[in-house]
C-alpha cells in the first residue's frame, strides 16, 4: 500500500490503512506500507504489528518534488515487483512511473475526502486520470459522484473497532462536547468556535476538550482544553456530553460511544459530504453559530429525543466494523462488486 502518512502520524486515513493492514494480516497476508518520512528522527523501514513499513524523504517542491519522489519509489522497485497488487490511498501520482513498468500489475485506488473548496479543475482531471489507470476504486464518500465525476466500485464510510463498541460506565462527563479533527477550514473549526463562544455567554457553562491541531489561529476562550493530537480519542469522547465532529471516521467512533453528533458545514461541497450519507439522519447538522447553539441547547433539554437518536446511531454503527470494511476491500481485488 502506498499512503502520504503512516503511523506514528495521526489522522483518519492513517487509521484506515492501519486497520485496514492488520486485520489483512490476522488473515494471513502480507503487507507493506511505503510511505514519508516526516520526521527525520524515523526509521526508514519499522515493522509496526507486523506491517512492514517503508518511508522516504522528498522536497515538498512542485516538479523537482515528484521527480525526487519517483527516484525514491524506484529504490523500493523489488517491493512493487513482489507484491500481489498494489493498493494505493490518495497519492497515485507516486505509482504512475510503475504503471508504466508493471502494466499487468493489479493496482487499486482509494479515494479519500476532499482538497478544499470550490473544486480546482486541474484536480478534477488527475482524479480521472486515476481513476482510468488504476483497476477499480472505492470512494470514502458518495459525495465524490457529484463533486469530481468519479465512477466509483465502492463506497465506504470507515469503520469502528470493538474497543469503541464496548459498554463502558462513568460517574460524570467531564466535559460538555469533544472537538476533534483538524484545526482548519475543511473541519469548519470557526462554525464551531463561534458557537461555542455563545454557548459560553449563557447561563451554561460549556466545557469543550479540543483533540487536534493545525493552522487555525485559537482565540484565548477559557471554557476550551487544549489537547493537541491525540492517539486515541476513545477516553475523550467517553467522558464527553456530546461530539463536535464533521468528518465521518470521527463520527463513526462517536456514534459507537453513544454520543450526540453536531457536525456543521459552511459550503455545498461539505453540505453534500455530510447529507448524502446512510448516517445523516442520526446527525444534527448545522451551517451557522447561531443555528448549532440553538440545536445543542434543544437537545441538552429534550434528553428522551437525544437518546433515540443515539441508540439509532448505535444499532447501525455497531456493523460497521474494521473486519466487514476488509471484507469490502477484498470483494475489490477479487471482483466480487455485487
Amino acid at each position: 500500500m502506498l499512503t502520504k502518512y503512516f503511523k506514528p502520524h495521526i489522522g483518519g486515513v492513517e487509521r484506515h490503512v492501519e486497520y485496514l493492514s492488520k486485520e489483512l494480516i490476522k488473515r494471513g497476508h502480507k503487507v507493506t506500507i511505503i510511505t514519508e518520512n516526516v520526521d527525520n528522527k524515523l526509521l526508514d523501514f519499522e515493522l509496526i504489528s507486523n506491517i512492514k513499513v517503508k518511508r522516504f524523504v522528498y522536497p515538498h517542491l512542485k516538479v523537482f518534488g515528484l521527480l525526487v519522489v519517483w527516484y525514491r519509489m524506484i529504490l523500493l522497485i523489488k517491493n512493487i515487483l513482489n507484491a500481489d497488487l498494489v493498493h494505493v490511498h490518495d497519492v497515485y501520482i507516486w505509482y504512475i512511473p510503475f504503471r508504466i513498468i508493471f502494466p499487468f500489475k493489479p493496482t487499486y485506488m482509494t479515494f479519500h475526502g476532499y482538497e478544499g473548496y470550490p473544486v480546482k479543475s486541474y484536480i478534477k482531471t488527475l482524479r480521472k486520470l486515476y481513476e482510468r489507470l488504476a483497476n477499480g476504486n472505492i470512494c470514502i464518500g458518495d459525495f465524490m459522484k457529484k463533486w469530481y465525476g468519479t465512477n466509483t466500485n465502492i463506497i465506504l464510510y470507515g469503520a469502528v473497532s470493538g474497543e469503541y463498541l464496548k459498554k463502558y460506565s462513568t460517574n460524570r462527563n467531564l466535559y460538555d462536547a469533544v472537538f476533534s479533527g483538524r484545526l482548519d477550514a475543511q473541519a469548519s473549526v470557526k462554525t464551531y468556535f463561534d458557537a461555542i463562544d455563545l454557548l459560553g455567554k449563557g447561563k451554561l457553562k460549556f466545557n469543550v476538550v479540543v483533540l487536534g491541531s493545525g493552522d487555525y489561529q485559537m482565540r484565548k476562550q477559557n471554557n476550551l482544553i487544549l489537547k493537541g493530537e491525540v492517539k486515541n480519542p476513545l477516553r475523550y469522547y467517553r467522558c464527553s456530553k456530546c461530539a463536535f465532529v464533521s468528518r465521518y471516521l470521527a463520527i463513526l467512533e462517536a456514534f459507537a460511544t453513544r454520543k450526540m453528533v453536531f457536525a456543521v458545514y459552511d459550503n455545498p461541497l461539505k453540505e453534500d459530504y455530510l447529507k448524502q450519507t446512510p448516517f445523516c439522519k442520526y446527525v444534527v447538522l448545522s451551517s451557522t453559530p447561531d443555528e448549532l447553539r440553538e440545536k445543542v441547547l434543544y437537545y441538552f433539554k429534550e434528553r428522551n429525543k437525544a437518546d433515540t437518536i443515539v441508540d439509532k446511531a448505535f444499532n447501525w454503527v455497531k456493523k460497521r466494523t474494521w473486519e466487514e470494511l476488509t471484507n469490502r476491500y477484498i470483494n475489490l481485488w477479487e471482483g466480487k462488486l455485487n
